[in-house]
């Protein structure tokens, strides 16, 4: 099974998308989503990804902070319906199968010390219970693990995801 972890944030939406879209939704939300409104990411970025993730048979994990306070359910259902009703992800339904643990934590000293996402991501990897035959990481922060770096691919929060990152992944699975 290949495996796509998926940030949002400079990924999916960016400085365009949060201009183009904050006077009718604020700016782009996980909320939204979750109760059913357009959460206001970017049509093209989206369009590429699915057809990256259609092409190469990836699944879907959500390492993005829009998982936090969402079970993987939750989480799964949302995305699909939201997906497909606002951006026209259909034909297959967008392949989301969950997301990485938050493995932030309170210490006794009562300070919350929060992992990296690269953590999050090695502890999705080490612990699910299907075979993940290679992964690819899209995140706009660089704060994964050494030997994470050939799987990761760094977008522009100014930009988030374009062609550029269809380059790369041809390049890699050619």
């Amino acid at each position: 099974m290949r495996i796509l972890f998926l940030d949002i944030d400079g990924v999916l939406n960016h400085y365009s998308t949060y201009y183009a879209f904050r006077d009718d939704i604020g700016c782009a939300s996980p909320h939204l989503l979750h109760t059913g409104k357009n959460p206001g990411l970017d049509p093209i970025a989206v369009k590429l990804l699915q057809n990256v993730v259609n092409k190469y048979e990836f699944q879907i994990v959500l390492s993005s902070t829009w998982r936090i306070g969402y079970t993987d359910e939750e989480i799964i259902n949302h995305w699909k319906v939201g997906m497909s009703m606002y951006y026209g992800w259909t034909n297959p339904l967008m392949p989301i199968i969950g997301s990485t643990p938050d493995l932030c934590a309170q210490q006794d000293s009562g300070i919350w010390v929060s992992k990296t996402r690269g953590q999050e991501i090695q502890h999705f990897i080490d612990n699910y219970e299907k075979e993940i035959t290679d992964y690819v990481i899209i995140d706009d922060d660089g704060d994964m693990l050494v030997e994470q770096i050939p799987h990761f691919y760094q977008t522009n929060v100014r930009h988030g995801l374009n062609y550029a990152f269809v380059d790369w992944i041809e390049d890699r699975y050619s």
